[in-house]
């Protein structure tokens, strides 16, 4: 069973471009890094932190920890040099993770690579109404047929 989900949005109004559904419990709180445009980190209930790099991969995390007892993480923060990754319980303790300088600094590349994932994370999307829409359509139409041949013609 999937608890966490957690969706990357255009903006206030739009609907997800991508929902990330990883997660065994419930995702408590997400931060996209400071310094890699493609680089987040999300905490959930099971206490379980990931790092997930979209250039790299949207199905499953970059890396992954578990933190020490299993704690409900409520919290995560990144330091403003992207390096450092703090995230917090329920009880007000307190775990300040390393993230190494090559995973947390963004080569050349990175944002145009950022630019590609996302345009076609909205592709994807587009084709996927669109099989909705064809699905729907198809439905119709023989539901459409159907009441038109149990009809007696005279």
């Amino acid at each position: 069973m999937i608890f966490g989900a957690y969706a990357f949005c255009r903006d206030a109004d739009s609907k997800p471009i991508y929902s990330f559904e990883d997660n065994g419990d419930y995702v408590l709180d997400v931060k996209w890094s400071p310094t890699h445009p493609a680089l987040f980190a999300a905490v959930d209930g099971s206490g379980r932190l990931d790092l997930w790099n979209l250039n790299q991969d949207t199905e499953v995390p970059a890396a992954s920890i578990n933190v020490e007892g299993n704690p409900a993480l409520n919290k995560v923060s990144w330091t403003p040099s992207g390096l450092h990754v703090t995230v917090g319980d329920n009880q007000g303790k307190i775990w300040v993770y390393d993230v190494a300088e090559n995973f947390a600094h963004p080569r050349h590349d990175e944002w145009n690579k950022f630019l590609y994932t996302t345009q076609e994370l909205r592709n994807n999307q587009v084709d996927d109404e669109l099989e909705k829409l064809n699905y729907s359509v198809s439905s119709t139409s023989l539901t459409n047929m159907s009441s038109l041949t149990s009809t007696p013609l005279r």
